[in-house]
């Protein structure tokens, strides 16, 4: 018979029901049973379930496969063993393809038999279904656990909680020694646990806890294999204290047990093959008692809200530091990471301690005298209400329901043009490295152990030289990491490292080759950047966020938190790279703060200003505000590495000026015709200034243009000093940078301020020589790249305030009344050059014709006195000329024309009758012709008549007719010989 059951993947694989006989011989084998029985039920017991009334049965469902109604139904379960009693189900029917689901069914179990158990024993889940006189059975594997034994993971992790047994008498002597140790170190009359509301006393009295079990000189003894999955018998306190014995689980449950008596909420910490303690620092605790989530807990540790403890190293006489260090790093590795049981968060679910089996002494009180038992027997359940949904008739349609008005939803927005801008600046997306930082060959990852020390030595000036990977790294290496690290309880790379930083080394974890090729192509990138932009883009990301899109997301991100502005140098190409800090300011990552914001709605505080310290940043601060703003985002968590890389953030910047100034750059007419009207024509304040009126509306004495320019240009000038708006286009070479080194000469002068922006560098640093040329540099405040720097600026500031008073121009006035006269005076002679004579026409306009005719043959007119002929007389003139050209043009060029060879100039009778005589002559020639040249072009397999050919094509065909008549007779034996076809050949490829 099969079930068709389906097992959950916990579960072990359902087995086929067997028949068991019974005492009533009235009662039938149903072996055909058609009830499909489903069941989800703990597969390990122990005595703190029992005591902690955990359910050994999680769901119960059945299904009657057949087509007929089965009645008075029962239900019967319990385990073999005498382990619990009969838990009896009835149900008074179950229709045709009907199903019974039952989310809870508590089994009674029997504490005496549990608190009994020394050993795991294997036994089984028994279940019986009955109705009317027949009856089958069904059994289930089932394990029930030691007294004593926790079973792991697999099945309620958090069950371990009870193990932990804060009032057990042993820990009194515990606490004693803790007071005395934290008293002789601070004076403390007693332990106050979160009472006295301090972090560092909190801290203070963890130690002293953990100093009073280390004083105990207790051995260690090892685990068990798998024993996070499978589970393993506890040593509770009296018996650790009584054998000075215990392994990592024993020596975690004990200090935890201190820590609770104490006022302390503990943590377990469960990693492959491994357990330690933990504890909170402040009066809180996780939402969830069994955490499996390593980021989550990291965050804590790193933020100083929790404290976890090597619980072994007590056995090895190390200080809480060392202790506290190891547990630390064990957090490191998600993939060993198992779960964090909070007890705090067990004991608020019901989860309490195992009473007490000692006095203190070591001897074993009754049982009978410290277990409440619950022996009600059997029970039963009505369970005649339970109904399928598929059963329920919906409820008839009237038709007679009231509509309701739903009010529309607010209109969306269209979206502007500045929005345009802001979303084309602004970049959330994976593409930006920003948010989604990756290993390429422009980037370089940095062994830093620490932080917020590198960061102090390049704030003071220090530089560091970068090596390739450490040959304790090197997979040749013959030492092994994981053995020094166990031997001495740090870790060995880690301390490698943090010594050669102390000694101004880096170290990168690729091959030397690797290296120099990848800090080869990020300087040049860096120095390529920073010649057309005129920024650095090369930094030192000092912190990573771990973070994922989606609570479910299993692509992990990395977004850099803090950047520092970097130079790479070396003496010469066979050196080594050194870093140094460069001289602009650091950079917090604003596009990850934007994307936290926007997406996630998680703003970190306190970055108006980044926080210092006496050497510069204070990097633990910053990583601390990030980390309490992430702390309840899952898996996500920061990372303290650091990678060397070309960061940009540039289109960031421009996007925040568009964000938060909007407003005020709406002010300006221009910025708002861009955005509100950016298809209509820009009616602009002042008119634009015509070059020909530039001389009379703009004296000499009012112009400031130092450098040359011609009349566009001070058009241009003149136009942007009286606040006229415009775009000046001209090809390269054409005068642009000089054009606004004239407008800024010129704005200086009317006392105005001038802001050049350029995209590339190159573009700043002309305009900024050709006023440094003539003398204005002093009031240029240079701003890009490196100058922005505050020393830099300062600087610039100090040069330009201390600077001597120029000398009054006392010469300006005779200069420019000098430059007026030569103006007016050239300004006479451009007049008279376009002034127009009586022809119609200026001398300017007369000179350019000629000009433009200067290969033209010479025409005789036979005027005398040009000058004097009037406008009209010009016209007649150029109309016969027009006429003129129109007649040539219908004979064709000179030569070509059918009537060119007619050269009589007079008309005879004699002349008609000759001209007949040569027609007749013609007409008979050409019919000759037509003749001739037919049979010819068929001789030759030439397709078409004649018609189409002209003389030159003709007398091409005569010739090669010639030629042929002329030629040779064909020799019969080139037709005939063997070897024509090599001869031919061979007369193929000579032709």
């Amino acid at each position: 018979m099969s079930e068709h059951e389906q097992p959950r993947p916990h579960l072990p694989d359902h087995e086929t029901g067997s028949e068991e006989a019974t005492d009533a011989p009235a009662v039938e084998d149903w072996s055909d049973c058609p009830i499909d029985l489903e069941i989800d039920y703990d597969a390990r017991v122990n005595f703190a379930m029992q005591q902690n009334d955990v359910p050994v049965l999680k769901r119960l469902r059945l299904v009657n496969r057949s087509g007929e109604e089965i009645v008075d139904l029962k239900v019967g379960i319990r385990i073999a063993g005498d382990f619990s009693e009969l838990s009896l189900l009835r149900i008074d029917r179950l229709a045709p393809g009907g199903e019974f689901l039952l989310e809870r069914l508590d089994l009674d179990l029997d504490p005496r038999a549990l608190a009994a158990r020394r050993e795991r024993e294997k036994t089984r889940l028994e279940m019986t279904i009955e109705s009317g006189n027949r009856r089958t059975m069904r059994h289930r594997p089932i394990e029930i656990l030691a007294f004593n034994e926790w079973g792991g993971v697999s099945s309620l992790p958090e069950i371990i909680a009870a193990f932990i047994q804060p009032n057990h008498p042993a820990i009194d002597g515990i606490l004693a020694q803790a007071r005395k140790i934290e008293g002789e170190r601070s004076g403390a009359t007693g332990l106050q646990g979160y009472q006295s509301g301090s972090t560092e006393r909190a801290i203070a009295e963890i130690a002293a806890i953990y100093a009073a079990v280390r004083g105990l000189e207790i051995a260690y003894v090892g685990v068990p294999a798998s024993f996070e999955d499978e589970g393993q018998k506890v040593r509770l306190a009296d018996s650790v204290l009584e054998n000075r014995l215990g392994n990592c689980l024993d020596l975690s449950l004990l200090i935890a047990s201190a820590f609770e008596q104490a006022g302390f909420n503990p943590l377990i910490v469960l990693v492959k093959g491994h357990a330690f303690v933990g504890a909170w620092t402040t009066e809180t605790s996780f939402a969830e008692p069994a955490l499996d989530d390593a980021a989550r807990l990291r965050k804590r540790v790193d933020l100083g809200d929790v404290v976890v403890i090597e619980a072994t190293s007590v056995t090895q006489g190390a200080g809480f530091e060392q202790a506290a260090a190891e547990a630390r790093r064990r957090l490191d590795d998600d993939a060993q990471f198992g779960m964090a049981i909070d007890v705090a968060c067990a004991r608020r679910l019901k989860i309490r301690p195992l009473p007490a089996r000692s006095d203190g002494r070591g001897r074993e009180d009754e049982l009978r005298s410290t277990l409440v038992m619950d022996l009600a027997g059997t029970r039963d359940l009505d369970a005649t209400a339970v109904i399928r949904s598929d059963e329920l008739e919906a409820p008839p349609v009237t038709g007679d329901e009231p509509e309701v008005d739903v009010p529309p939803g607010p209109t969306p927005r269209r979206e502007t043009r500045l929005d345009r801008w802001k979303r084309r600046l602004l970049d959330l997306s994976l593409r930006n490295r920003l948010l989604n930082f990756r290993p390429t060959r422009k980037t370089l990852a940095l062994a830093v152990p620490d932080p917020a020390a590198l960061e102090d030595r390049l704030a003071e000036g220090g530089e560091f030289g970068i090596l390739p990977r450490a040959p304790l790294a090197d997979d040749a290496s013959p030492r092994d990491l994981a053995a020094m690290s166990e031997r001495t309880r740090e870790d060995a790379l880690r301390s490698f490292h943090r010594e050669e930083m102390l000694a101004g080394r880096l170290h990168a974890p690729v091959t030397p080759e690797d290296l120099e090729r990848r800090l080869v192509e990020i300087h040049r990138a860096a120095r390529t950047d920073l010649e057309e932009t005129g920024s650095n883009t090369l930094h030192l990301a000092l912190g990573f966020l771990s973070w994922f899109e989606t609570e479910n997301g299993d692509q992990e991100r990395r977004a850099p938190l803090l950047m520092l502005p970097v130079e790479l140098t070396r003496r010469s190409a066979r050196a080594e790279f050194r870093l140094r800090l460069a001289e602009d300011e650091p950079r917090i990552n604003v596009t990850l703060l934007e994307k936290l914001r926007r997406d996630h709605d998680i703003e970190v505080a306190g970055l108006d200003e980044l926080p210092t310290d006496e050497s510069g940043l204070d990097i633990t601060a910053l990583f601390r505000r990030f980390r309490e703003a992430i702390v309840d985002m899952p898996r996500w968590d920061l990372v303290e590495d650091a990678a060397l890389g070309l960061f940009s953030f540039n289109k960031f910047l421009m996007w925040q000026d568009l964000e938060v100034h909007a407003g005020t750059l709406r002010e300006s007419p221009v910025v708002r015709h861009l955005i509100d009207e950016p298809g209509a024509p820009f009616e602009a304040e002042a008119e634009y200034p015509e070059s020909t009126e530039l001389d009379r509306i703009w004296p000499a004495a009012d112009a400031f243009c130092p450098l040359d320019a011609d009349s566009s240009q001070l058009a241009a000038v003149l136009a942007a000093t009286s606040g006229r708006s415009f775009v000046l286009q001209g090809p390269p070479g054409t005068g642009k940078s000089q054009t606004i080194t004239n407008l800024i000469a010129q704005a200086l002068a009317a006392g105005k301020r001038v802001l050049f922006v350029a995209e590339k560098m190159a573009a700043l640093n002309v305009v900024h020589s050709r006023l440094a040329r003539v003398g204005l540099d002093g009031a240029c405040l240079e701003i890009h790249s490196n100058k922005s720097s505050k020393r830099h600026v300062l600087e610039q500031l100090r040069v330009a305030i201390e600077a001597p008073t120029p000398a009054a121009p006392t010469d300006w006035d005779r200069t420019a009344a000098d430059l007026d006269r030569h103006r007016r005076e050239l300004n006479a002679y451009v007049e008279a050059v376009h002034e127009r004579h009586p022809p119609g026409i200026s001398i300017f306009e007369a000179t350019a014709r000629l000009l433009a005719m200067k290969e033209t043959p010479r025409v005789e007119l036979g005027i005398a006195k040009p000058e004097e002929v009037e406008l009209e007389g010009w016209r007649a003139l150029r109309e016969s000329a027009e006429r003129l050209g129109v007649a040539a043009a219908e004979l064709g060029p000179p030569g070509e024309h059918a009537l060119n060879g007619i050269e009589r100039g007079d008309w005879t009778p004699q002349l008609e009758a000759e001209i007949e005589g040569s027609l007749r002559a013609l007409d008979q020639a050409a019919a000759e012709w037509r003749e001739s040249l037919a049979a010819c072009r068929e001789l030759l397999g030439l397709e078409g008549g004649g018609e189409e050919l002209g003389r030159a094509e003709i007398e091409a065909l005569a010739e090669a007719a010639r030629l042929l008549l002329g030629a040779p007779g064909v020799e019969t034996r080139l037709l005939t010989d063997p070897g024509f076809k090599e001869i031919e050949g061979r007369l193929r490829e000579s032709i």
